[in-house]
């Protein structure tokens, strides 16, 4: 378990390039401000999913286009949008991503996406981006695999 506290986001930062030996956990919890929107990304280098809370036009959108393999279904592509509001200016995340799904939980499970992704490789780097956000605390949780090897 690794914890960071109290960081600007001033353009783009790496919080973390993990190894990822099996599923990957992770909590974010952070405040939004600003007049852009917050970006989320999560990849391996080439590939990546968004995730974009905007508290100016209240809603919260995930994006899997770059996300790895999603050529096989229209209905896999384009961004899935949501009504979205942040309470008192903050924001919790709880992001659970293993190597073929992601779920996102946005204030304790008030608005949540979930989604299958195909990466050519594990993701291994989680980055924000915004003109003008402070993140209170970052916690990641390392899970190995529960299937014996």
């Amino acid at each position: 378990k690794q914890s960071l506290k109290h960081i600007s986001v001033s353009n783009e930062i790496k919080l973390q390039e993990p190894g990822n030996d099996g599923p990957l956990a992770q909590h974010i919890s952070l405040m939004i401000s600003g007049s852009k929107p917050l970006q989320v990304n999560l990849g391996n280098g080439k590939e990546k999913v968004v995730l974009e809370l905007d508290a100016i036009r209240k809603h919260a959108s995930f994006n899997r286009d770059q996300s790895g393999i999603n050529n096989f279904s229209e209905k896999f592509s384009g961004p899935q949008r949501a009504p979205y509001e942040p309470m008192e200016g903050k924001v919790a995340l709880d992001i659970y991503l293993d190597k073929s799904s992601i779920e996102i939980f946005i204030d304790k499970g008030r608005l949540v996406f979930t989604n299958q992704i195909f990466p050519t490789s594990p993701y291994t780097s989680i980055s924000l981006t915004s003109d003008a956000a402070v993140v209170d605390e970052v916690t990641f949780e390392h899970y190995t695999s529960a299937w014996k090897k």
